[in-house]
């Protein structure tokens, strides 16, 4: 039983070791990607890092943070900066241009939120051509197939009220709900031929986002935010 712990324990250790060494090489690897500006390459570095082990180590987080910062995820670039400030000594060799990124990211963030053309990563939205910008799409009213009007339902079309008095006798009184005219008003539509039906495609906004960054700087007009 001895003997095969000790062979395990000699196969098991060495593939433990690689796969650390393996990690490390990983982390560096993004770690000089970010150094060089390749963001992006980076973030596939360290989303396949963090796979594995479920963690980014506080030394890297600085290099993560710049990463996600200049690729406009700029609120998870603030948590993992945050991270870093909290486990990392203001000795650290990156202390300082931590704090120059954190200033950066804290801009960025009171830019996005006093914008009201992008999304909380600072996103573009533009209006939705296809609904108008309004939120919504007009449908043809099945209800009046587009007349604007029913039969009255007061007096089923006739136009007139047909009532007995107290001596029974019949009396014609002219439909006070359609004035003889024997339809009223549509009461889905209001008469307006058609229905308003939400926009799904925009969400009902009126914008769609967009993977452009926003400049801040557009204005928003009648009609929608300017192109």
């Amino acid at each position: 039983m001895k003997k095969a712990c000790c062979l395990f324990l000699l196969l098991f250790l060495p593939l433990r070791a690689q796969e650390s060494e393996s990690l490390e090489f990983l982390w560096r690897q993004a770690k000089g990607d970010v150094i060089q500006g390749k963001y992006l390459s980076a973030l596939e570095r360290y989303e396949e890092a963090v796979e594995r082990v479920g963690f980014v180590p506080t030394e890297f987080c600085y290099y993560l943070a710049k990463a996600l910062y200049k690729m406009h995820e700029i609120t998870v670039a603030d948590r993992v900066l945050s991270a870093y400030f909290l486990h990392t000594p203001e000795e650290d060799s990156l202390y300082l241009r931590a704090s120059l990124l954190r200033e950066e990211i804290k801009m960025g963030i009171d830019e996005i939120r006093n914008c009201k053309l992008c999304d909380s990563e600072g996103f573009r939205y533009i209006k939705h051509k296809d609904c108008g910008s309004m939120g919504y799409r007009l449908r043809p009213c099945l209800e009046c197939d587009q007349s604007g009007e029913l039969l009255c339902t007061a007096c089923q079309g006739q136009g007139i009220w047909i009532r007995q008095n107290r001596l029974f006798q019949f009396v014609y009184q002219i439909c006070p709900g359609c004035r003889g005219s024997l339809k009223q008003k549509c009461s889905a539509c209001g008469g307006k031929t058609h229905t308003l039906i939400f926009c799904a495609e925009c969400g009902g906004n009126g914008y769609l986002l967009t993977d452009h960054v926003c400049s801040h700087k557009e204005k928003i007009t009648k009609q929608g935010i300017e192109n």
